[in-house]
């Protein structure tokens, strides 16, 4: 953490990613408000560490274009230095696509960058390797659930599996898989450890984005304020 302030203070718009066992969480949420870009596990299973550090960096330096340079004001906030959007997956079933593709759209206004395949998987990417990828390196996991998709085997099947095995690595108490229950439906067995959001009731979107909000706020990401009603 010394190292990590230093290099701030030496250079404050340098983007710092913290390598840790996540063993302790204070120790991550520390490094966050001292203003480290990320944290990157030491030891993950099933994908390349290379792999996972080779996307952060690319996110770090897209990052670090977008804040203006000016010598005249060499003291840059952290909470600044640590804007970047709240990434989020968006685990669904393909007969879903309409309601996931609403809400993608709805949280693209909320300083959150959530993954969608039909919108970031590329042509001739492996697909498979890409997902896996993308819920290993996510911030958050909303699992979109319907009468359908709980019933339907399928990839959207794996693509739980993946959120499982990443949630169980994660520090406990940490926000990081939500069930959203786009209709009125049962939870998967495995699923029921969480908590849910019924979208489909009017406060239902509210609700959620309370939880996407205190996600941010332990990583030191701003997202769109809460409005109050009038």
């Amino acid at each position: 953490m010394k190292v990590l302030e230093a290099s701030k203070d030496r250079d404050p718009l340098i983007e710092v990613i913290l390598f840790t066992s996540y063993e302790n969480a204070l120790d991550r949420r520390a490094a966050f408000s001292f203003g480290a870009y990320d944290c990157l596990s030491k030891t993950i299973p099933g994908i390349s560490f290379v792999e996972e550090l080779s996307v952060k960096i690319s996110k770090a330096l897209q990052h670090r274009k977008i804040i203006p340079v000016n010598s005249q004001y060499p003291i840059v906030s952290s909470k600044i230095l640590s804007s970047r959007a709240l990434t989020i997956f968006l685990c669904h079933s393909s007969s879903d696509k309409p309601a996931v593709r609403e809400l993608y759209r709805r949280l693209r206004t909320e300083n959150i960058s959530p993954w969608l395949d039909e919108e970031n998987l590329l042509p001739g990417q492996d697909w498979d390797r890409e997902i896996a990828k993308a819920v290993r390196v996510t911030d958050i996991v909303i699992v979109c659930l319907s009468r359908s998709s709980v019933t339907k085997a399928g990839y959207v099947q794996r693509e739980i599996k993946y959120a499982l095995d990443v949630a169980d690595e994660q520090p406990e108490g940490t926000i990081f898989l939500i069930p959203l229950k786009l209709e009125e439906c049962n939870i998967p067995e495995r699923l029921r450890r969480w908590h849910w959001v019924n979208y489909f009731e009017e406060s239902g979107y509210q609700r959620l984005m309370r939880s996407l909000r205190s996600r941010a706020e332990t990583l030191g990401i701003t997202v769109a304020p809460e409005i109050e009603p009038s």
